[in-house]
């Protein structure tokens, strides 16, 4: 007997999409699998061949029609009584997706379509309105708005600012300016590279720099309640002109990132995240923990 229906975008990785699809179906979970239009796009790029159209993510509104297609070309039919339950994204550029069609299919365990979840500009605002640690920022389209933030940041004692783009992984083009002309460079090397998950770098966040132990830690929800399921410790170093390369990623106790685990759970109510798992990252600048950004996916490692 089935339990229900779930929705895995982007299953693309052994340990980890295809992993949580044959973990659903062993658990009486029917699934589909869809690609994001970013992963599409790539994984044609990639191999100089567009991947099939049952494979692609519906248009909105196409939601309903779509799942029952998909199930067709499996051999399967959807009873109409069929509970809908979740939809998970492996990759951070299918989690706008996986809400948006959690939403159509009125899923179950589902939150709403919240850009602030993903936006790093719109969730450290989001974090000022609960009253919750955030970074001083600042959404910037010039030159000029990155250096009058920079200047204001230095008056209140601050030697650093983080420039980055308005979405990102791995900390890729973050840059950390300590001078007028870093500054410069970086909202130059941002405008001539585009976002993750698509879109041109037209406005960068330019925040306070947050001088601190960092730790990521990996959650899943369930209606409001936020468990726990680990907790690593980054080691990252400056290498050349990088600022932040990753040297090791080491677990740590739940003991040890208590204060961390608090302001995590605190952070996920503010944000609105109920349901599913969380990859999140956060500082304890001193004595803080701030939460950077929340990944509303799990931890993109292979770690069995």
């Amino acid at each position: 007997r089935l339990l229900g229906f779930a929705v895995v975008v982007d299953p693309l990785c052994d340990y980890l999409g295809k992993a949580l699809v044959e973990e659903l179906r062993d658990r009486g979970v029917a699934v589909a699998t869809t690609l994001s239009d970013y992963a599409a796009a790539g994984l044609a790029a990639m191999h100089d061949v567009a991947p099939p159209l049952e494979l692609l993510t519906p248009a909105a509104g196409a939601e309903p029609a779509w799942l029952e297609r998909a199930f067709s070309a499996d051999g399967e039919d959807l009873p109409d009584t069929l509970t809908p339950l979740a939809c998970f994204s492996e990759s951070d550029c299918g989690i706008a997706t996986a809400e948006r069609v959690a939403a159509a299919l009125k899923c179950r365990h589902a939150n709403d379509v919240a850009p602030k979840r993903r936006h790093k500009w719109l969730l450290h605002e989001a974090l000022a309105e609960a009253g919750l640690p955030r970074c001083r920022q600042r959404l910037c389209e010039t030159a000029a708005e990155a250096l009058e933030f920079f200047e204001d940041e230095v008056a209140r004692g601050g030697a650093r600012v983080v420039v980055k783009p308005c979405r990102g992984v791995g900390s890729e083009d973050v840059a950390l300016c300590a001078s007028r002309e870093d500054i410069e460079a970086a909202m130059a090397m941002l405008g001539a590279t585009t976002r993750y998950a698509g879109g041109p770098n037209d406005f960068v966040v330019a925040q306070s720099f947050l001088d601190g132990p960092e730790f990521a830690v990996d959650s899943v929800s369930r209606d409001g309640e936020h468990k726990v399921t680990a907790v690593w410790k980054y080691d990252k170093r400056p290498v050349g002109a990088a600022p932040f390369c990753y040297q090791a990623t080491r677990l740590v106790s739940t003991e040890e990132a208590a204060p961390v685990l608090a302001a995590l759970r605190r952070a996920l109510d503010a944000l609105g995240h109920d349901h599913g798992p969380a990859h999140s990252e956060l500082i304890v600048d001193r004595g803080e923990p701030t939460l950077v950004e929340l990944n509303a996916r799990f931890h993109n490692a292979d770690v069995r």
